[in-house]
């Protein structure tokens, strides 16, 4: 697969006013799109350029996977935009892997009943969205 510098994040404000970019994505024709707060803060955290592919498990299964800069290593998306706890699985409700909204992400884990994992996603998400704060640090935050 050959690098295209045309095929960059697009940003832009949907018709809510929440803040999304547009992912396009090796070997699919559609692009990824997530809210751009947790892209922007994957991209922080993993060092991630943008560039992303579909992959798939080889069991039917397919994925946005990006690269993670100077390890060599690939991992899905959804993996880094939420910073998964480990043992946790993410799965899309709708079932499509380019849909990277949090609300169409569930986790899920052998040992978490769906209210554990609910917990766990809204914990991700609410860590990812605000970047290296605490949980902690945001409740301060939101009653200063």
């Amino acid at each position: 697969m050959k690098f295209d510098p045309d095929r960059i994040p697009e940003y832009f404000t949907d018709v809510t006013g929440r803040r999304l970019v547009r992912l396009p994505t090796y070997s699919s024709d559609t692009p990824a799109i997530t809210e751009a707060a947790l892209f922007d803060n994957a991209k922080h955290r993993h060092g991630l350029s943008g560039v992303t592919y579909m992959s798939d498990d080889g069991k039917g299964n397919r994925y946005v996977v990006a690269t993670i800069p100077g390890s060599g290593s690939h991992s899905p998306l959804a993996r880094l935009l939420l910073d998964r706890p480990k043992g946790y699985r993410v799965r899309y409700i709708d079932g499509n892997p380019l849909n990277l909204l949090p609300e169409n992400f569930r986790l899920a884990a052998p040992w978490a009943n769906e209210e554990a994992a609910a917990e766990a996603l809204a914990l991700c998400l609410a860590i990812a969205r605000h970047g290296y704060e605490t949980p902690s640090t945001m409740e301060a935050a939101d009653h200063a």
